[in-house]
C-alpha cells in the first residue's frame, strides 16, 4: 500500500499543481484496489487520468489489480 501511495502522489502531482482530490475514494480489498474518481475529474486533468490508465496496466503484471472507476 505505500507503494501504491507513493506511486500515486507522483501521477496526482506531476504537473507541479494542487490537484483537487475531494471526492475520492480508495478501496483495498484481497490485494484489489479501486480508485473512485468524480465524473468531472478525468476532463479536468486529462494528462493525469491517462497516468492512472497506465498504472492500471503497470499493476497487472503482479498479482494485484488496481481499478480506476469514475462515478
Amino acid at each position: 500500500m505505500q507503494l501504491l501511495c507513493l506511486r500515486l502522489a507522483v501521477i496526482f502531482c506531476h504537473a507541479r499543481q494542487m490537484p483537487n482530490l475531494r471526492g475520492f475514494q480508495l478501496h483495498y480489498i484481497n490485494n484489489a484496489i479501486k480508485l473512485t474518481l468524480p465524473k468531472y475529474w478525468p476532463e479536468k486533468y486529462p494528462q493525469s487520468y491517462y497516468l492512472l490508465e497506465e498504472e492500471t496496466l503497470a499493476w497487472q503484471k503482479i498479482n494485484w489489480l488496481f481499478k480506476v472507476e469514475v462515478l
